[in-house]
């Protein structure tokens, strides 16, 4: 290999926010039924539905802020691998809507994007779970106002915290099927 082969950078195999091809996984699926019942979540509160390793990094995040005030919790990268799969295609079963920016002024921080589900993945939970299409909550973000849109995100946000308090107390019943 010569030297200027040597300093290309690597080409991706797949363009950044393309999905790869997935295996359908349940996890998926109980993704999808979270979207139907929060309608809009963020990529932090899929993750504390859905990924329960995530309180052991926060655990680590809350340690590490303790020494450095700038550290930021993310989530983790494969929540954000599923969520570009399960948009990819022609029909897509969840949308993506970007946010627009926290503050500005001196540090600019972008909000988390939220997603929604799209009624392919309405129908696929249909297909796997036995629902009627009628029961699930769907729609084309598309078609709806900007106006109470931050709103129904923190309508999903509170559901979600609700949601995860209660399972890890052991006071409520799961929503998974």
């Amino acid at each position: 290999m010569t030297i200027e082969e040597q300093a290309q950078p690597a080409k991706r195999r797949h363009p950044r926010g393309v999905g790869r091809p997935i295996r359908l996984q349940e996890r998926d699926l109980h993704v999808l039924r979270s979207l139907s019942e929060g309608r809009y979540l963020t990529v932090p509160a899929i993750e504390w539905l859905h990924w329960p390793s995530w309180r052991e990094r926060y655990k680590v995040y809350l340690e590490k802020r303790k020494t450095d005030p700038a550290a930021t919790f993310f989530p983790a990268s494969d929540v954000y691998s599923r969520l570009v799969a399960l948009r990819a295609g022609d029909a897509p079963m969840v949308y993506r809507v970007v946010r627009a920016a926290e503050r500005g002024s001196v540090v600019y921080a972008r909000l988390p994007d939220a997603y929604v589900l799209a009624e392919a993945g309405a129908s696929l939970l249909c297909t796997y779970r036995g629902y009627e299409l009628e029961k699930l909550w769907y729609e084309d973000p598309r078609k709806r106002s900007i106006k109470n849109f931050e709103h129904s995100v923190s309508i999903g946000t509170f559901y979600t915290a609700r949601r995860c308090s209660l399972e890890f107390s052991g006071q409520g019943l799961a929503l998974i099927d």
